[in-house]
């Protein structure tokens, strides 16, 4: 099996069929802007701390680079692909020189050369192969090491989102394994309000469940569980003309998907119109029920129609009773709180008068009032 990723466990996890029509089929997903203008950043920012030259490293920088050769830098890399409109290149294009200006003001009088950058690693979790880059790592100590995660998000993050977030448990637990070092503090930097959101080395458990969840999802390749996972991120998905959930929305308009559209709407109608009708059914039917009994009356009458009026009581017994039958022994006699086996027992002296005083306290009697109709000449019946 090809080895997993962050991102490749995150996708099965949210749709395992789009985790096969990626990485098993290989059908391209549309380019997006953001992921785009993602990469080039992400680039840049490494630039920041190492020489390029053609797009390969040359050696680490002993100083930052003077803001024009990292915006000239920027532009010699900028992608075009993905952006909908030359409007919103341009946006982008504008937000990145002013994250890349910012940076520089806030990084580059006091820069520190990190250990590494875009540090690549692959690591094995029982048999299951895991591989990553982590974005930067700076030191602490001799013996300690911070890992850093570039993110070019809309909105800042917050510190319980920090601390649950697994890639940065997964660099963690990456970097301790491949290296004698600890990793003591994990951060996510978010390049468009310049701001680092730090916190400690993630606990033992949170590792632990990591791993398991890794030999999880790659069992489930193993055995090519690829279902469809329908989920509120599915308007967003590339490879919805290949799902049963969405397929036929882009099935050919032949006269035979032409009939079914018509009968979708012919049934959500009459859907609709069958609710409606429940509704004001079941409000007549109260007032109904409400006047025959005040008025005393077994039957009324419409113009075509009668209401036969019956009542019976329905005896329930609340969650309660249930510890009172099980030191009885007699749960199982009432299977998932049956009230009318309970009621049969109960009627059948099978019950104890000590135990019967104590199931009484959890016992209530209902009066249900049902309508029967029918026609006055036609026998034709209805209960509602």
């Amino acid at each position: 099996m090809r080895p997993l990723s962050h991102s490749s466990i995150s996708t099965y996890e949210q749709c395992p069929l789009k985790w096969k029509l990626h990485y098993i089929d290989k059908i391209p997903e549309e380019p997006k802007p953001y992921f785009t203008f993602g990469s080039v950043m992400h680039d840049v920012m490494e630039y920041f701390y190492v020489e390029k030259e053609n797009g390969k490293i040359k050696g680490p920088r002993f100083s930052a680079p003077p803001v024009n050769e990292l915006l000239a830098y920027y532009d010699s890399i900028w992608s075009s692909e993905g952006y909908e409109s030359p409007e919103q290149e341009e946006n982008y294009r504008q937000l990145g020189e002013k994250i890349i200006k910012e940076y520089h003001e806030q990084h580059a009088r006091n820069f520190t050369m990190p250990i590494a950058t875009e540090h690549y690693f692959i690591i094995d979790i029982d048999g299951v192969k895991v591989r990553g880059y982590i974005d930067r790592v700076d030191k602490l100590s001799p013996d300690s090491v911070r890992i850093l995660d570039y993110k070019t998000t809309r909105d800042p993050f917050r510190i319980p989102y920090v601390k649950k977030d697994e890639q940065l448990a997964l660099y963690q637990m990456a970097f301790e394994e491949l290296h004698n070092k600890r990793v003591e503090r994990l951060s996510l930097y978010h390049l468009r309000s310049n701001m680092d959101f730090s916190v400690g080395r993630r606990p033992e458990r949170m590792i632990r469940a990591l791993r398991k969840k890794i030999l999880r999802v790659a069992d489930a390749i193993e055995k090519e569980e690829f279902e469809p996972k329908k989920s509120n991120l599915c308007p967003y998905c590339d490879y919805q003309h290949l799902c049963p959930y969405f397929m036929d929305l882009y099935a050919e308009k032949t006269k035979e998907k032409i009939s079914v559209e018509d009968m979708v709407e012919e049934y959500a109608q009459i859907s609709l119109e069958m609710s409606r009708l429940k509704k004001r059914r079941d409000g007549l039917s109260a007032i109904l029920r409400e006047y025959a009994e005040e008025k005393g009356m077994l039957t009324i009458y419409g113009k075509r129609s009668a209401l036969t009026v019956s009542s019976y009581e329905r005896v329930d017994f609340d969650d309660g009773v249930r510890p009172l039958l099980e030191s009885a022994g007699l749960w199982t006699q009432v299977s998932k709180l049956d009230s009318k086996r309970l009621k049969e027992l109960v009627d059948g002296g099978a019950i104890s008068q000590e135990l019967m005083e104590q199931i009484e306290r959890y016992r209530t009697i209902k009066k249900i009032t049902t309508l029967r109709r029918r026609k006055m000449k036609d026998e034709e019946m209805d209960v509602s």
